[in-house]
Formats: structure tokens, C-alpha cells, sequence
């Protein structure tokens, strides 16, 4: 469903990145911020060198 929006290769990392969040959510002791959160995906989402400044 991803790959419709991002293409293969990135839904692959979003998924992934996705996936791991949900997994780490209950073991951590604070919650993750927004804005962490985030910066995560757009890194995921745009390529290097290519995100708006």
C-alpha cells in the first residue's frame, strides 16, 4: 500500500521503521516525541540531500 505513494524501496524502510516503533512503544519508559518521531520518517522518506531545509 506504501509503495503506492513512496515506491518499493522507500515503503520497504517506512514499513520497517514503522514496525519497529510499534515494537519499541510498550518497552519504553518515556514516550517518544513528536517531534523525534517525525524526523525519523522524513530521514526515511527523503533521500539524503534532498530534504528541504
Amino acid at each position: 500500500m506504501l509503495a503506492r505513494f513512496t515506491g518499493p524501496e522507500t515503503a520497504a524502510r517506512l514499513d520497517a521503521l514503522l514496525e519497529g516503533m510499534i515494537m519499541h512503544a510498550p518497552l519504553a519508559m518515556e514516550p517518544e516525541s513528536r517531534e523525534r518521531t517525525r524526523a525519523a520518517i522524513v530521514r526515511t522518506v527523503i533521500p539524503d540531500g534532498e530534504a528541504e531545509t
